[in-house]
């Protein structure tokens, strides 16, 4: 399947995702951005046989950490950069997230990023391994350039769902998927 339509596959779950990012960016700004938060989906998808990766960051956040992977000031909001930007953002998620499953480290596929306001969201996905839904996180977004960023991952596999908080005094965890009723 093309990029650019694995890309609009994972916009049906934007809606929900847009919901929790306003709360969470409405909430931020009310704080004067004393709190840095940031919010990842991986969904299951069986039908697709994938794993799908969606990241939400602050816009500004990120911003700062392509910068020093860049080695330059880029940001999303300028038009000329987004591309450096997005490439990028790109490795300096390789480098700070990672999914174990169970046969070990899961091959994220970056499939790119957009600019929904103040926020970027990003998006990966990776073959969905044989086995039983339990994985492993590495999550240390943002951890290196603000030391109170807090990351919250939600890792739903049909009806049922798990969630865990990261910093980075707990930088890896697992996330494992709790039936809902």
């Amino acid at each position: 399947m093309a990029k650019g339509r694995r890309l609009a596959s994972f916009r049906g779950t934007g809606l929900v995702l847009a919901g929790l990012a306003l709360v969470a960016l409405v909430a931020g700004i009310a704080m004067a951005h004393n709190f840095y938060a940031a919010l990842t989906r991986i969904n299951i998808n069986h039908r697709a046989e994938t794993v799908e990766v969606i990241h939400q960051l602050t816009l500004h956040d990120i911003d700062v950490a392509v910068s020093v992977v860049a080695d330059e000031k880029i940001s999303f909001l300028n038009q000329g950069q987004v591309e450096r930007a997005e490439r990028a953002l790109g490795r300096y998620l390789a480098q700070r997230f990672t999914i174990y499953g169970p046969d070990g480290v899961l091959k994220l596929d970056y499939l790119g990023a957009e600019v929904d306001g103040d926020t970027v969201v990003a998006y990966a996905e990776a073959p969905l391994p044989p086995g039983p839904v339990r994985y492993g996180v590495r999550n240390e977004i943002l951890v290196d350039i603000f030391p109170d960023q807090r990351n919250t991952v939600v890792l739903t596999d049909g009806r049922s769902r798990g969630s865990a908080l990261f910093t980075a005094e707990t930088a890896e965890q697992i996330v494992a998927p709790v039936a809902r009723h």
